[in-house]
């Protein structure tokens, strides 16, 4: 009788074993499904700022050409005089 207690008492550890286990890899899935969310909502973040600074780029290059053409008119009417 002492055999089947030892094997049933080795059967439960290692059935413990394998359900820690488990538990473990469903952890480290888990904790790595947040850090990709986290890292994607941080390059969403990012991007969208990026996208901002082009439009706002874009803008400011327009104006800094309008400026430019105004000034050229002007220097144009002047050398005309």
């Amino acid at each position: 009788m002492e055999l089947s207690h030892v094997l049933m008492s080795v059967q439960i550890v290692v059935l413990l074993v394998g359900i820690g286990s488990v538990l473990v890899s469903v952890g480290r899935r888990d904790q790595s499904i947040r850090t990709t969310d986290r890292d994607l909502r941080e390059l969403h973040a990012i991007s969208k700022d990026l996208v901002k600074s082009v439009i706002g780029m874009g803008a400011t290059q327009k104006h800094h050409d309008e400026k430019l053409g105004e000034l050229s008119r002007r220097v144009d009417r002047l050398e005309n005089r």
